[in-house]
């Protein structure tokens, strides 16, 4: 089998962010994807146990998530523990502990029994998709639900007597030659569905994919196209004859987040010379930085402080991108709509805009409103 897998992050968010997590075992022949839920504790952490889990053993029973979530918990009170060691106070994680506010993440794998042979299973709306690259036939996407895809997907919970949504399904296939499987979190799952029916384009894009920049760049322009914006898991699946997996490509998540770290430690030395930087002005100096204080007030805008300024903020972003996009969409609408100049008078026709593009600024709405819960969220946990 030849292999790649790529990750990456919601816009304007960073890798460490990413609760998305795949796992490639060449010696079980196996491999999982698994999607943390945004607004739960550390989802991260269950998405990894789980995905790294699958990708050994080749299943995840319920028995098996009631074992796992001893794991999950002993790195919570991990984390826990080293902020109270560094003088924190994480009160608000240790009463979401207490009262058993766990982490959700969804969750599909394949296994391979010989050189074509697989068996899967599929939580939630990360899912496998069987593709027929010649185009001859419709791609074929395994869920366990019945209904469309929407926020509210089947997981597993992390609390053990939790029983979390759902029932994890089984699927059997074969891979041959003319067709590869997708294995995918759920930005992929719902654009794919909604372009079924015609989605070579699609299709043919993502199997040319090589590398993790190509990736992005995927991901970006189809995000204009309606791909729904959160963290995005692809592990592509080819046929070539052989059970052992060749491995052409594996994006690693914490590899990714190491140039991270180096700009936060490198902010982090700035702060602290600036701040030792400060010496006591003479009278005129300090009159003039006075002066020049008042007169750029306007100018800069201080951060948000406390946790309601932060919640204005929050609210401030996303009334400023609805207004933006509307403008956007309805500016976009004359400029396609108008006539060229004729006889020295310009003609349009009044605006119009259509279903698509209702429906488009509806779906980026709903997007940019889940990200300002989920910042809120994971920052209320952190605090």
């Amino acid at each position: 089998m030849k292999i790649r897998a790529f990750i990456t992050h919601k816009l304007k968010e960073n890798y460490s962010e990413c609760q998305d997590r795949f796992c490639i075992n060449n010696d079980s022949h196996t491999i999982a994807v698994s999607d943390g839920m945004s607004q739960s504790v550390f989802p991260d952490y269950w998405a990894e146990i789980l995905s790294s889990f699958y990708a050994k053993n080749g299943h995840c029973t319920d028995e098996d998530r009631k074992e796992l979530c001893k794991e999950w918990l002993n790195k919570v009170v991990e984390f826990i523990s080293a902020e109270i060691h560094n003088g924190k106070n994480p009160w608000r994680l240790q009463n979401c502990i207490e009262a058993q506010n766990g982490a959700g993440a969804t969750l599909c794998g394949v296994k391979f029994i010989d050189a074509e042979n697989w068996i899967g299973h599929v939580l939630g709306d990360t899912c496998i998709i069987e593709v027929d690259i010649t185009g001859k036939q419709p791609i074929n996407i395994l869920t366990s639900e019945s209904k469309v895809f929407d926020s509210y997907p089947d997981y597993y919970e992390s609390f053990p007597n939790k029983a979390g949504r759902g029932q994890i399904k089984e699927f059997c296939g074969k891979l041959s030659e003319g067709h590869c499987l997708l294995l995918v979190s759920d930005p992929f799952s719902e654009f794919l569905s909604n372009h079924k029916e015609h989605c070579s384009q699609w299709l043919t894009r993502i199997l040319e994919l090589k590398g993790h920049e190509e990736y992005c760049s995927l991901i970006d322009d189809w995000r204009q196209e309606g791909l729904h914006n959160d963290d995005s898991t692809l592990c592509i699946i080819e046929y070539d004859s052989s059970m052992d997996f060749t491995i052409e490509q594996e994006d690693d998540i914490y590899s990714l987040m190491e140039p991270e770290k180096s700009t936060e430690a490198c902010n982090k030395s700035l702060s602290i010379k600036e701040n030792s930087a400060i010496k006591v002005l003479p009278e005129e100096e300090k009159k003039a930085a006075g002066k020049a204080k008042i007169s750029n007030k306007q100018e800069h805008t201080s951060e948000p402080s406390t946790l309601e300024d932060k919640k204005q903020k929050f609210k401030q972003d996303f009334e400023e991108f609805a207004s933006n996009r509307c403008e956007s969409i309805i500016d976009n609408a004359k400029r396609l709509n108008s006539y060229p100049a004729r006889r020295k008078r310009q003609f349009t026709r009044s605006s119009s805009i259509g279903a698509n593009d209702v429906r488009r600024f509806c779906n980026e709405l709903v997007d940019k409103y889940k990200e300002c819960i989920d910042k809120f969220f994971q920052m209320l946990i952190k605090e």
